[in-house]
């Protein structure tokens, strides 16, 4: 039988054989990656061998411009990520033995700044068993892919469209809230002074501050124009946030769209416009990895968080509870049982697939 510094030592070892896998695959040099891992080239040369030994074929062909993957590699490369990042993840949420908190990674994009990430960062930091939060903003899509690979721990938001089918089994999530999109303007605005909502020609003939196109809100700004039957307005300014986008606008006659939980939050500086546009609601969820043991041990934490649902006090939260409580495909909703209300799956309602909702 094996004794435990045996096995410690093993699982290393395969940890250090996983690691230069994927540094070659990276590098497309061996060289450049016994670099990285502060190794010989003999000894990496060795290393690799070792590998393609257990594994049973060979996993990169050296070529002109280096070392490229095989099919075989190609396969385990994003199983590989995965693996590592959830290792590194466990160790630093068990705080490696410091007494330093736990650390969880969310992605997060701007919408939720507002609405619901104040709750989810305060049931974790505020917990009797305390989380450091580590939040990394972007795209859905950019942020989607750190998730799968194992960089992330959750995605707060809505999920990128393009994400495969393969990749959509392996998440799990839960329906928050549906967020408005609101056209707004600085505080005295002539079109908010009035009693009559503004017209599609007031509104083309504006100067916009908009996100960027691709982005969530960009796309359903555009397309409740294209319902109207109408061009959308070419912007006049890009804006990375809504952030960006609100502080422009009160100092000046530019109109934004923003979340319009973003826009309820600054009743003092900006004005939500009455249009004609017909903008849908933007539905934001939690996202994890199935199985991932750093989110099994985070989402019993953020139940407050669950159970806020349709009290979260935002145009569409009730909307929301409701397309929990629809025919999604998950086990909860299969058996007929109020998901909000069954504690050990309280967290699941995956599979993702088939839940268009949540994709742009």
């Amino acid at each position: 039988m094996n004794s435990p510094a045996r096995t410690a030592a093993l699982d290393a070892t395969r940890l250090k054989q996983l690691r230069f896998v994927l540094a070659v695959a990276q590098c497309g040099s061996l060289a450049a990656a016994a670099q990285r891992l502060h190794m010989t080239a003999s000894a990496a040369s060795m290393l690799l061998r070792s590998v393609e030994a257990t594994l049973g074929g060979r996993l990169f062909e050296r070529t002109a411009h280096g070392m490229v993957p095989t099919a075989r590699a190609r396969s385990l490369i994003p199983r590989l990520r995965t693996i590592l990042a959830e290792t590194d993840a466990l160790a630093a949420a068990a705080g490696a033995g410091t007494g330093l908190r736990p650390v969880v990674r969310i992605g997060v994009v701007p919408r939720v700044a507002v609405a619901v990430l104040p709750r989810v960062v305060s049931a974790l930091v505020d917990h009797p068993a305390p989380r450091r939060v580590q939040l990394h903003e972007g795209r859905a899509a950019a942020l989607a892919a750190l998730l799968q690979d194992g960089e992330l721990d959750f995605l707060l938001g809505k999920m990128a469209a393009g994400v495969s089918a393969a990749s959509l089994a392996r998440l799990e999530y839960r329906l928050l809230y549906q967020d408005g999109i609101a056209i707004v303007a600085r505080k005295g605005h002539a079109l908010g002074r009035r009693r009559r909502p503004a017209s599609l020609d007031e509104l083309h003939a504006a100067q916009w501050v908009l996100p960027p196109a691709g982005s969530t809100t960009h796309a359903a700004f555009a397309q409740a124009w294209l319902g109207a039957g109408r061009t959308p307005p070419e912007p006049a300014v890009e804006a990375p946030s809504f952030f960006y986008g609100l502080g422009l606008v009160q100092g000046s006659d530019m109109l934004s769209c923003c979340a319009r939980s973003a826009g309820a939050a600054h009743p003092q500086a900006v004005t939500v416009l009455e249009t004609p546009l017909r903008l849908d609601p933007i539905p934001v969820g939690l996202f994890w990895r199935a199985g991932s043991a750093v989110a099994e041990g985070v989402l019993p934490l953020l139940r407050p968080v669950f159970e806020a649902g349709a009290g979260c006090g935002l145009p569409g939260c009730a909307a929301a509870r409701a397309q929990r409580r629809g025919p999604a495909g998950s086990s909860l909703w299969r058996e007929g049982r109020d998901p909000d209300s069954a504690l050990a799956e309280e967290h699941r309602h995956g599979p993702l697939h088939g839940m268009g909702v949540f994709f742009a």
